[in-house]
């Protein structure tokens, strides 16, 4: 249950099903070394250029794109960009969205998640 994994995170273990368990404190890799895949989706203005300002920011912090989807063509309505990118790091990620969220044409600031393996 939920309430488990809280109270294992709280080091409050109550261990109901005598299995081994413990719980242990591990370091973060730091951003630079964090390497996973990320979904991003962006909205953005429908018009000419917008992609390329976009895949220029990945390209310049050497940002794989594993893959992408645009759906929508709306002159007055904003449409969504949607990235998979292949791994890279949580530091040029950010360095991407701090980048992207400066466009002219990027409406709103880009939801990321990580893709866990």
């Amino acid at each position: 249950m939920l309430s488990d994994i809280i109270d294992a995170a709280a080091g409050r273990c109550v261990n109901n099903l005598a299995l081994p368990l413990s719980v242990k404190k591990v370091e973060a890799l730091p951003p630079e070394k964090s390497l996973s895949p990320f979904y991003i989706r962006m909205m953005v203005q429908d018009k000419p250029g917008v992609l390329a300002d976009v895949t220029a920011i990945m390209r310049d912090l050497r940002i794989s794109i594993q893959s992408l989807l645009q759906k929508g063509r709306s002159e007055a309505a904003p449409v969504p960009v949607v990235f998979i990118t292949h791994d890279t790091s949580e530091k040029s990620l950010a360095d991407a969205v701090a980048r992207l969220k400066k466009l002219p044409a990027v409406l709103e600031a880009p939801c990321v998640i990580r893709i866990l393996p």
